[in-house]
């Protein structure tokens, strides 16, 4: 039986991104995974106000004026989950593309990194990054047992920027202590969770294209902030200056999952 597919979505972050708690694994209730997850959507919720300032309260004119460049695209390989991912199932594969085999009564995490990537030119912008992200994923829940079972999908696309000033010794994160070490992760790009509670039998089949689009993007003011990025004034000015690489990446975690496909396209912008 078919039971009406209804998918909650999470969000996307408008600004800097906290990275996200670890992934579920299996034995972890779903309960205690989605209330982590709404936990640090609220806390990125109150950073980005932060670093915004008075633009969503009272609106900025800081920007009024400035062009928007386009600085280029990317978009991700192929994440397959399925019960089978030998060529003769599924195809050959891309030199980006992944598959992990799965089966609905046991729970997997995953998290394929680089698996897409755009280097821009030192000067390409002035002093911001923004992505205009789009997502796509198909999943197919199914209850292969005589109870019921409660199938959980999460899928996080996220991006790393890699850029020689980050490997500078003063690149240190604030909220660790650790250098960066020439790679920061800065967060998802409009992840998504569903979960369903499945009876005996049951299937069932979704398929989502969404968007997330930049508000306040990633600006040299946020590389600055203490409570955000941290990095000396001198250093975030050298990252716009230098090439900048920025490295696609897709996580998750999946139970009850009988086949899914992931995969997301970036359009980058800047002033």
């Amino acid at each position: 039986m078919k039971r009406k597919s209804r998918t909650v979505l999470l969000g996307a972050c408008l600004g800097t991104c906290a990275v996200a708690p670890a992934l579920a694994v299996g034995g972890q209730p779903v309960k205690d995974f989605l209330s982590a997850e709404i936990k640090v959507l609220r806390e990125q919720a109150a950073a980005t106000r932060g670093l915004l300032g008075g633009l969503l309260g009272g609106g900025s004119g800081s920007e009024l004026g400035q062009a928007v460049k386009y600085l280029g695209a990317a978009g991700s390989g192929i994440v397959y989950l399925q019960p089978d991912c030998s060529s003769s199932a599924i195809g050959t594969l891309g030199p980006d593309d992944h598959c992990l085999v799965v089966n609905p009564g046991t729970p997997v995490s995953f998290e394929y990194d680089d698996i897409g990537r755009l280097t821009i030119p030192g000067k390409s912008s002035k002093d911001i990054v923004c992505f205009w992200y789009t997502n796509f994923v198909y999943r197919e829940f199914e209850n292969p047992n005589s109870t019921p079972l409660v199938a959980t999908l999460a899928y996080q696309p996220t991006v790393t920027l890699e850029a020689a000033a980050l490997s500078d010794p003063r690149a240190v994160d604030p909220n660790t202590g650790l250098p960066y070490n020439g790679k920061i992760d800065l967060g998802s790009m409009g992840s998504h969770t569903v979960t369903r509670t499945l009876q005996a039998g049951d299937i069932d089949a979704d398929n989502q294209q969404y968007s997330r689009t930049c508000i306040g993007g990633y600006t040299k003011a946020s590389f600055t902030d203490p409570q955000g990025f941290g990095l000396p004034p001198d250093l975030a000015d050298r990252l716009f200056k230098e090439p900048m690489t920025f490295h696609i990446n897709i996580r998750g975690y999946a139970s009850g999952v009988g086949s899914a496909l992931l995969f997301a396209n970036a359009r980058f912008l800047g002033d």
